[in-house]
């Protein structure tokens, strides 16, 4: 009589590799307003225009993972924690004052990146060797946005590079081709979207004015293989 097939259990710590591409939504903003001064309908006293939207190129995304699974013997459900930290680009900008309005020195930028640290829960389903799974919690990453003119005389960045916290969400797809190797699928959304207000000193000197920006930007959707090394 042929013994029973072992059952995979995916207790256990593990770390591992991904890489796939992550893409963005459009993004707005504002040309830069003259602090203390009126800017109806959203046009700026900078150059004397109204927001500008512009779309985000698709960027590449690769980086480590390490967590730690617990599935109770005899049970299906999986549960665990993992952290994901890895680089990602995403970048897109659109000239601001194009001919006839100005010289099309003034430019509308976004970029997520180059780091970014997603730390979340994980719940799953098991087949055997199959983790069909959902995952949760927050992330970290370097966003600049605003508007830069880095033309002489009149310059003025309000884009500084900053670091903006969201939450994180996504779902995957796990097989474990051997007792310590697995493969995943994944799909994660960074929730780093919202409005983003950055002022700046425009000519570079003092006493140089004081303009303002807003941009609304959204989250991140990030697509990615990998494979896992489990310590089980």
């Amino acid at each position: 009589m042929l013994a029973p097939a072992p059952v995979y259990n995916w207790s256990g710590f593990y770390i591992g590799g991904f890489a796939g591409l992550a893409t963005a939504g459009d993004a707005t903003t504002s040309d830069p307003c003259l602090v203390g001064s009126p800017c109806p309908g959203g046009v700026g006293t900078y150059n004397g225009v109204p927001p500008l939207g512009y779309s985000l190129k698709t960027g590449f995304l690769g980086g480590g993972t390490i967590g730690w699974n617990w599935q109770s013997p005899g049970s299906r459900f999986v549960f665990g924690l993992e952290n994901e930290i890895g680089y990602v680009h995403v970048k897109g900008s659109a000239v601001m004052n194009a001919p006839p309005i100005g010289n099309g020195d003034t430019t509308a930028t976004t970029t997520f990146g180059n780091w970014y640290d997603a730390y979340t829960v994980r719940a799953g389903y098991a087949w055997n060797q199959v983790l069909l799974y959902a995952k949760g919690g927050g992330v970290s990453a370097a966003v600049s946005t605003g508007v830069v003119d880095a033309t002489p005389p009149v310059t003025i960045d309000t884009a500084p590079n900053k670091v903006r916290t969201g939450w994180a969400a996504g779902v995957g797809l796990e097989y474990a081709m051997t007792r310590n190797w697995s493969l995943k699928a994944e799909y994660l959304y960074l929730g780093l979207g919202g409005t983003v207000n950055n002022c700046a000193q425009v000519g570079g000197f003092p006493p140089g004015t004081i303009d303002c920006t807003s941009s609304t930007i959204k989250g991140i959707n990030t697509f990615k293989v990998g494979a896992n090394y489990h310590f089980n």
